[in-house]
């Protein structure tokens, strides 16, 4: 088949790293993400063994760090991202449908994102500690 009708020549994965500021991507790679018009964002962490500061740091922060850097970026259309399905909020009960949907849910009372965040990140350790019972995190 030809690469040019599936558009292979058009992806180009590029690894970074979600705990650097400037993701520690190489010159030419930063380069290349200048001309990207579309970003898929697949990194993230499921280790749920893993303290609430490093789950955090990857998948939220991370993230974060992502799209600052990407707002330098002037021909980005288009940013997908994929998460597993196991991090997904709403448990349906005995009664609700278990179809889960391609949509942004509402936090279910968590209030403002931003202000959870800031939350968590300035907990102290007892606060940590309810927080990783909570979240099932040892």
């Amino acid at each position: 088949m030809d690469k040019k009708l599936l558009g292979r020549e058009k992806l180009i994965p590029i690894s970074y790293d979600l705990t650097l500021s400037q993701l520690g991507l190489s010159m030419e790679e930063s380069m290349q993400m200048k001309d990207t018009n579309i970003v898929i964002h697949c990194a993230a962490t499921s280790e749920y063994e893993s303290s609430l500061e490093w789950n955090l740091e990857t998948n939220v922060l991370g993230t974060i760090r992502l799209m600052d850097y990407l707002s330098a970026c002037s021909n980005i259309s288009s940013f997908i991202y994929l998460s597993p399905i196991h991090i997904h909020t709403c448990i349906p009960t005995e009664n609700e449908d278990t179809l889960i949907k391609e949509q942004v849910y509402d936090l279910a009372g968590l209030g403002d994102p931003e202000e959870l965040l800031k939350s968590l990140l300035g907990a102290d350790e007892k606060g940590k500690l309810k927080l990783n019972e909570v979240c099932h995190i040892s």
